[in-house]
Order: structure tokens, then C-alpha cells, then sequence
């Protein structure tokens, strides 16, 4: 198969996994939690969701066919590959628009039908014991160990390697740009195996420190739900290195000619299917395991959770300058958003954006 092929195929497949993930959102988030917008318990289930929720699939549907001709069909037929690249892209946006059309309307029925007049609101703090979630780091060896191979490979056939070495190839396997054997730059992908381990460990230590938002009408459930969801995805944070640092090693491995140089073209295959079939699980567990089953029985209390639609930024950005916390869970999406009113949210967000950056700057400046 030709390599523009190949990059088209793994275009379609991101667009196909990204289109299906939209249309199946309104199922992942929590039942309190619709399109952004705070639900008071006696509303979980009513027509007043469920019918914008179908209306939410329905304009789904007509994005995906609209998305498919022009953005899948069209550059595989004319052989403008380049094209596909905004699939993606495409659908998120209107994707986007879609859920403000939605959550705007929630915003209004809510607003008219007083639909927390007399209902008893109260926030539940969990007690810290010191028996919460852990993240076990083992799930990281499989990434060590292929970075473990990596550098003994490297020291075996650096003293054969040419004196210059292609480091970079276009879509098509060629080489586009060389560096010295002798520079940094011949060890890229290898030196990215190691940061992309260290920055999957300080995450999954970041997610099983998160604050939990338990849910008032079933308070021990809810917390059990978040625990296991918490532990779930710190596991799949380390695992999810391995995949990443299978590409970064058939990348460094045609890099040092171990590998033919059409291998770095099939490079990204299995660091995609690695973070799409990771977040399978997560999503079947639902935002903040929403979705999981925890082994215990309670009777819901009736409470409702704080109307805190005030807070979230068109239901998506969290902004809270009362609140000192840094994660907070997304409410239409799953995993995590910053508290946009605290600084340090702006100082890590920055540096995970200027790493990689940085670092692409030193090493192929």
C-alpha cells in the first residue's frame, strides 16, 4: 500500500473515532450534568432532557455525512491527502456549535421552569482518611523497558552508523532533513521515550490526587464511582506511554537504518491505536466513572448538587477564583479541565505546551 494512502487511512480513522465519540457524549457525562448545564435530580430522565438530546444526535449525524465528501471522500479520489488533515478539525468545530445550540436551550428551559425552585442543594466533602486511590507505577515498565531497548540498540550500531543521518522523512518516506550521528538530534525519538514516560507518571499522579465532585443524591456511590474511575485512568495514562513510545522507537530505529526508512511512514499507527483503544474504557466508564458499577446499594437522599452553572465559562471552561483547585472533571467531555482562575492552571498548562516545543527547538533548530 502506498504511504499517502496509509496517511489517509489514519486520517479517516481519527475522524471516524472523533465523530463517534461526539455523538456518544451525552451518555458519558453524569446524569446531574447535561450539555454543561446543572440537573436536578427529579429532571434526570424527563423529556426536557432527553428530547435535546436527541436533537444533539440527530444534527451529529448530518455533521458526519457533511465532514465525509469533502474532507475524506473528496482528497482520497483527487489524491489531495493534505485535505484530510482538517477533518478532525472540521467536526470538532461543528461539533462545538452543535452543543451550544443545545446547552443554550437547556439554559432556557432551566431559566423558565425554575427547575431548582425548592430543591434542597448541598455539597458533600469527602473526608480524607488516607486510604484514596493509588497509582501503580508498574504499568509504566512495559514503556521503560522498550526506552531500555532502545538505548542498548543505539549503543550497538552507533559506531557503524554513517557519519550523517536522514532524521527526518515526508509522508511519502522521504528524507527531508539529516544531522550529524554525533548530535543530539540522531537521539530524539529516544530522548522523547524518556520524556514521554516522565510526563505520563506525573499525570497519572496528578489524577489519583484530584479533588472528587460527589454527587448529592448518592453521595457513597458516586464517590466509590470516582475512585475507581481515578485509578482506571492513571493505568491508562502509563500504558498509553508504551504505545507512544512504540512509535518513538520505529521512528529512532529508521533513523539509525535498523529499520527500512518506509517504516517511520507506519510510525504513528500504533501510538494512535494505542491512545483510541485506551480511551475505550474510559469512555465505557463514563465521566468520573459515571457509568461504572460499583459493588454497593444506597437510596438516593433527594439532594441536589449546587446550581454552580455560574462557574463554567459556556459550560466547558472552569472559572472559580474561590476555589484554590487546579483539576477540576470536565462536564461534557471525559477526564480533566483547569480552574482557569488560578494561576498555577496557566503556568502548567503553558509548560506542557512549551516542552515539546522547547525541546523540538534544541533538537532540530
Amino acid at each position: 500500500m502506498a504511504s499517502p494512502e496509509i496517511f489517509l487511512i489514519d486520517n479517516a480513522v481519527i475522524w471516524l473515532f472523533i465523530c463517534a465519540f461526539e455523538m456518544a457524549m451525552p451518555w458519558l457525562v453524569p446524569t446531574t450534568v447535561q450539555f454543561g448545564v446543572r440537573i436536578p435530580p427529579d429532571k434526570i430522565g424527563s423529556g426536557d432532557v432527553t428530547l435535546p438530546r436527541r436533537g444533539y444526535v440527530s444534527v451529529q449525524l448530518v455533521i458526519t455525512a457533511a465532514t465525509f465528501v469533502p474532507f475524506i471522500l473528496l482528497p482520497y479520489l483527487w489524491d489531495m491527502q493534505v485535505f484530510s488533515i482538517a477533518a478532525p478539525f472540521a467536526v470538532l468545530a461543528l461539533s462545538f456549535g452543535n452543543y451550544l445550540r443545545v446547552r443554550n436551550a437547556l439554559m432556557e428551559a432551566k431559566r423558565k421552569g425554575n427547575w431548582y425552585e425548592g430543591v434542597r442543594q448541598e455539597t458533600f466533602a469527602e473526608i480524607e482518611d488516607g486510604a484514596g486511590p493509588r497509582a501503580n507505577y508498574m504499568y509504566a515498565l512495559p514503556a521503560l523497558l522498550l526506552l531500555i531497548l532502545t538505548l542498548v540498540l543505539g549503543y550497538t550500531v552507533y559506531p557503524s552508523l554513517p557519519a550523517v543521518l536522514a532524521v527526518h522523512f515526508s509522508v511519502s518516506g522521504v528524507p527531508n532533513g539529516y544531522a550529524p550521528k554525533s548530535s543530539i538530534e540522531s537521539f530524539f525519538d529516544a530522548i522523547m521515550q524518556a520524556v514521554t514516560i516522565t510526563i505520563m507518571c506525573v499525570i497519572a499522579a496528578a489524577v489519583v490526587r484530584t479533588r472528587n465532585s460527589i454527587e448529592s443524591h448518592i453521595p457513597r456511590t458516586s464517590l466509590v464511582q470516582q475512585n475507581m474511575f481515578k485509578m482506571l485512568a492513571a493505568k491508562t495514562m502509563l500504558l498509553m506511554s508504551f504505545f507512544i513510545n512504540i512509535s518513538l522507537f520505529m521512528s529512532q530505529l529508521a533513523i539509525w537504518q535498523i529499520l527500512p526508512r518506509s517504516v517511520s511512514v507506519l510510525a504513528a499507527i500504533p501510538a494512535v491505536a494505542g491512545v483510541f483503544g485506551l480511551t475505550i474504557p474510559l469512555a465505557r466508564a463514563g465521566q468520573y466513572g459515571s457509568r461504572m458499577k460499583p459493588d454497593t446499594t444506597e437510596s438516593q437522599t433527594g439532594i441536589a448538587n449546587l446550581d454552580d452553572d455560574a462557574e463554567w465559562k459556556v459550560g466547558a471552561a472552569y472559572f472559580n477564583r474561590k476555589d484554590s483547585t487546579i483539576l477540576v472533571p470536565k462536564r461534557f467531555g471525559v477526564g480533566w479541565t483547569f480552574n482557569f482562575a488560578n494561576p498555577l492552571s496557566w503556568l502548567i498548562l503553558g509548560s506542557l505546551i512549551a516542552m515539546p516545543l522547547i525541546l523540538l527547538l534544541i533538537f532540530r533548530g
